[in-house]
């Protein structure tokens, strides 16, 4: 009946050796790489003039990141979207139950991509936007 005690004690002393802890830890880390993607659409029935203004607008917001540093490297042109509303509505029983007649016939979607190691920069960038 001792051995028994005292092989108990002994479990008993064991559970006080070990330690569990549960916790979990956060660490704020700076950025070494940002991407700002910004996206432009226009809709008209005259593709060509669609596209006029899609890339002075481009041309704008190039203007933009080229005054607060960013190399013409750091910034790509996405590709461009169309879509045909007319062909939609053929192919889409939803879209032809809507009537319009002020609707464009065309939408066009592109993007730019600003992408660069230099965060504060773009920071910057981004909290002088007008």
């Amino acid at each position: 009946m001792s051995y028994l005690m005292g092989q108990q004690l002994i479990q008993i002393k064991k559970m006080d050796r070990t330690v569990t802890v549960k916790a979990s830890a956060e660490k704020e880390v700076k950025a070494n790489f940002a991407d700002w993607n910004i996206t432009f659409f226009e809709d008209g029935d005259d593709l060509t003039k669609i596209c006029e203004k899609l890339h002075a607008q481009q041309k704008d917001v190039r203007k933009f990141f080229e005054k607060y540093g960013f190399s013409s490297n750091d910034i790509h042109v996405g590709q461009y979207e169309l879509t045909d509303i007319k062909v939609s509505k053929v192919t889409n029983a939803y879209a032809r139950n809507q009537k319009s007649d002020s609707e464009p016939r065309f939408v066009v979607t592109s993007s730019l991509d600003l992408k660069t190691k230099n965060v504060d920069q773009l920071r910057h960038a981004y909290q002088n936007i007008i």
